[in-house]
């Protein structure tokens, strides 16, 4: 699970990571966490399909990878809040990368994936998507360099952080705060509410500050 620390590290990476792709790999990640998708979502969302609201930034899905009893439907939106625990206003760091990416070649907005490959050297990217195993190596130095630079001891450690994260960090963050269920549920478009309880990381917390006050 992702603690409420690494969130907001994830926030502060948009703008102070060291390396720009390390910049970009965090806005990516703030998105999929306000968005409560997994990462295999955004690989499978039309780039042209892309819309920056006013209250959220927003793309339509030609697959979605969401199965079992959690799948309400097929993903047809991601829909991300322009929410943030800090000043950083992670969705303007989302657009700019992506309009910087429309630059790399003409036919770069078309592209069926919202997250391209970095180069070696980090400092540039191919135009194909970026693996999985790949995005989560490079999330997890980001995170790594944001606790270390702010001296904040982050438990779990980011070697223990997975790409599903992303997935139940919102809702769960939300049942803390004592959000209902039915919003909750629409959070993360859940098939019903009884998934709410289900998707919850930290038990232990919760049951004491909402069962034994």
């Amino acid at each position: 699970a992702m603690s409420f620390a690494a969130h907001r590290c994830t926030e502060l990476g948009t703008q102070l990571c060291a390396k720009r792709v390390h910049r970009d790999v965090m806005a990516h990640a703030c998105f999929l966490l306000m968005s409560s998708s997994r990462y295999a979502d955004g690989q499978h969302s039309s780039r042209e399909e892309l819309q920056y609201l006013e209250d959220s930034t927003e793309v339509d899905t030609w697959s979605t990878q969401t199965t079992g009893t959690d799948k309400a439907k097929i993903h047809q939106r991601l829909i991300a809040t322009h929410c943030t625990t800090m000043e950083t206003k992670w969705w303007t760091a989302f657009r700019q990368m992506h309009e910087d990416w429309d630059k790399l070649h003409e036919n770069a907005w078309k592209r069926d994936f919202l997250c391209p490959t970095p180069n070696r050297n980090l400092d540039g990217y191919y135009l194909q998507p970026c693996p999985n195993n790949k995005f989560l190596k490079l999330y997890r130095q980001a995170l790594d360099e944001m606790a270390r630079r702010h001296s904040i001891n982050l438990k779990p450690p980011p070697e223990r952080l997975f790409l599903s994260s992303f997935r139940v960090q919102g809702p769960d963050e939300a049942l803390q705060c004592g959000i209902a269920a039915h919003h909750r549920r629409e959070m993360a478009d859940w098939a019903n509410e009884k998934m709410t309880d289900i998707y919850t990381r930290n038990r232990r917390k919760i049951s004491t500050n909402f069962f034994w006050p």
